[in-house]
């Protein structure tokens, strides 16, 4: 993750790492790309490398696949660091207003 501009270490005693930029500006589809690589679900829909499949042309499953694919993306492209955080803390609020 430090390698893609996520976070970066701190040194001495109180050291560690720590975003580089704000929670609200990284995106979760960033921190799929920079663990993972690739969020395709197939690699026939991978759309940072070409990928050869003898069927894509014939295979009537692939624009089914094609629209999921770019929903992710689109779902992962468009959810903050922070987004997340929001919605755990609403979680653990909700429960705790029920418990």
């Amino acid at each position: 993750m430090r390698s893609a501009g996520l976070i970066e270490s701190v040194r001495g005693a109180f050291g560690g790492y720590r975003l580089q930029k704000a929670p609200q500006n990284i995106t979760v589809g960033e921190i799929i790309h920079a663990l993972e690589g690739s969020t395709s679900l197939l690699d026939c829909v991978d759309s940072g490398v070409l990928r050869s499949c003898g069927n894509a042309c014939s295979c009537s499953a692939r624009p089914l696949w094609l629209k999921l694919q770019s929903r992710i993306d689109e779902v992962l492209n468009s959810t903050t660091l922070q987004d997340m955080v929001d919605d755990y803390m609403a979680q653990i609020e909700f429960l705790n207003k029920k418990g």
